[in-house]
């Protein structure tokens, strides 16, 4: 009861972080368009407290569902249309400053300088926030935050199914990715061929809206967790591990096939939803926009090299991972000692089982011999005593 009720109090302050942060982005596209009408952003954010928690905790046990994060996608649902209205805010002014300044669309390498709305305090439906940023800066802190948000977000919320190991593995990833989509989002956007091109614009926040859906699963980092005797590296557990595949011609769980692990799924989702787009948008802006520039470099080469190890990742579980055909059997009558102590490491019920009934034979026969070896030395004194 008490595990339950720390773990409701950690959903909804979760929920209530996300919300607090919706509201902020969704009061700034209101203050920049100057329309309550954005308000209605905040509907998926409200949506998340009234409807999602008390569904959540109702049905599921765990206190989260095991592959897909509501309450993210939810928050997703607030922040991504708030951060495209004010990207889109920030390229009509610069459409705008070009066209004063009788400048060319796609020149805009004097807007680098361009700052509007720079202001201590900024006051909108009554609400006050004590914050001087231009418009640029507010896009950016926005983001940043969201990424931030999103990290600790997971922290907080509620295990579900998933181990404090996963836990601990999933994190790490999502600040692997976050950094590398606050990277594409903001170098992209202020390459000089990106800035005045409404079409490249919407592509690169449709790419990077696409690759923030990876948040909401869980399979994108999870990993099917190997069994306690898989990370031993004595020669005696080793040896273990090869008697039992070999008694009963089965690999030990998660290396039955590739096809269906968690890991592969979790490297082909990458590939779609992150490195692949980025790796293409990056490629188009280098070859075709002429975008060349150290930063551009640097990122489409390491985005490269992800995607090729990625590839390779993929090879080695769908080689490496096939089920053997061959399998050598052991018989019962030659097992030893270190053959027999298997079943403390062996999680199988049916493969202790085994081990059992051959740790049977076993001593059977060792007593049938030392019942021999013991009848022969009593035979031969009574016979020397009746001579």
């Amino acid at each position: 009861m008490k595990c339950l009720s720390v773990s409701m109090v950690k959903a909804a302050l979760t929920r209530i972080l996300f919300v607090c942060h919706g509201f902020v982005a969704t009061w700034r596209v209101v203050a920049v368009r100057e329309d309550t009408v954005y308000w209605l952003l905040m509907i998926p954010s409200l949506a998340m407290l009234v409807l999602e928690l008390p569904l959540t905790t109702i049905v599921t046990k765990a206190g989260e569902w095991k592959w897909f994060a509501p309450s993210v996608f939810l928050y997703l649902s607030s922040i991504v249309p708030a951060i495209w209205f004010l990207e889109e805010d920030l390229l009509a002014k610069r459409l705008d400053f070009a066209e004063r300044q009788g400048l060319i669309t796609t020149d805009c390498s004097s807007l680098n300088d361009v700052r509007s709305n720079h202001t201590k305090y900024v006051q909108v439906s009554g609400v006050t926030i004590p914050v001087g940023l231009s418009d640029n800066d507010w896009v950016l802190a926005l983001q940043q935050v969201f990424m931030c948000s999103l990290i600790l977000g997971r922290w907080l919320l509620p295990k579900g199914n998933i181990s404090r190991d996963q836990l601990s593995q999933l994190l790490l990833v999502y600040i692997g990715m976050a950094a590398d989509i606050l990277e594409f989002s903001s170098e992209s956007m202020d390459d000089i061929a990106v800035k005045c091109d409404i079409i490249l614009v919407r592509c690169i926040l449709g790419i990077w809206s696409w690759s923030l859906l990876q948040f909401t699963l869980v399979l994108t980092a999870t990993k099917s967790r190997k069994p306690r005797f898989a990370h031993a590296s004595s020669p005696k557990r080793n040896n273990n591990l090869q008697v039992q595949q070999s008694m009963t011609g089965v690999k030990p769980e998660g290396e039955q096939g590739s096809c269906c692990e968690t890991e592969v799924w979790a490297i082909l989702l990458s590939i779609i939803m992150q490195d692949g787009p980025y790796l293409a948008m990056r490629l188009y802006l280098l070859l075709d926009r002429n975008a060349i520039n150290q930063m551009m470099l640097w990122f489409t080469t390491k985005n490269a090299l992800v995607l090729c190890l990625q590839i390779y990742r993929l090879i080695v579980l769908c080689v490496d991972k096939r089920p053997k055909k061959n399998l050598r059997r052991v018989s019962v009558g030659v097992i030893t000692t270190a053959e027999v102590t298997l079943s403390d490491y062996v999680e199988d019920e049916s493969v202790n089982t085994q081990v059992r009934n051959s740790r049977g034979k076993l001593n059977a026969t060792k007593k049938d011999d030392l019942k021999g070896k013991q009848e022969i030395p009593i035979s031969k004194r009574n016979h020397c005593h009746r001579k």
